[in-house]
């Protein structure tokens, strides 16, 4: 059942290092910077390894090579795991976030306390650039820079209702979610 114009879906949500986590992660290895980033680490561990099998490297400098590699290769999610933490440290007050679904858009207010919120921001269905999904967050995207990222857990039994109201107002084109 389809909610009226007058309706509105609330959804609570509560964003913690965790998800901001899962959201930026998915964010850098969508794109093609990220790609480009994991094959330079794994190409570095590939020429180390066919270099010490071939004996044109020393185990010395094979050993340099797969320790850079590998440094390649974790330096991006441990940057997005302290990042994200230090984010939610520094960004406590407006993590708590009511957002009221309708089919005209999505309105975003920071709550204070149980029991208020301080104005917030209203975007139209047809203002919005995406929807995209992650393994453990949704995120509306206003621009290109900046998302309404909400996790999915906090869609509780509203989650079926409010992926209507997207598809329903949105262009399908521009709806990324598995």
């Amino acid at each position: 059942m389809a909610p009226d114009n007058n309706t509105n879906i609330l959804v609570n949500s509560k964003l913690n290092a965790e998800y901001i986590y899962d959201f930026t992660l998915h964010q850098t290895y969508s794109k093609l910077s990220g790609f480009l980033v994991n094959m330079s680490g794994l190409s570095i561990l590939i020429i180390a390894g066919l270099h010490l099998r071939n004996g044109t490297f020393s185990l010395q400098i094979s050993l340099l090579l797969v320790s850079i590699g590998i440094c390649i290769l974790i330096y991006t999610p441990i940057h997005l795991f302290v990042s994200a933490k230090k984010y939610v440290r520094n960004n406590e007050s407006i993590l708590n976030i009511r957002y009221s679904f309708d089919n005209n858009g999505i309105t975003k207010d920071y709550m204070e306390n149980s029991n208020s919120t301080n104005s917030g921001s209203t975007y139209l269905w047809k203002d919005l650039s995406k929807v995209v999904s992650t393994p453990k967050t949704i995120a509306f995207f206003i621009n290109d820079n900046n998302a309404y990222v909400i996790p999915k857990q906090d869609f509780r039994n509203n989650f079926l209702k409010i992926m209507k109201l997207t598809f329903d107002n949105m262009n399908h084109d521009k709806i990324y979610i598995r």
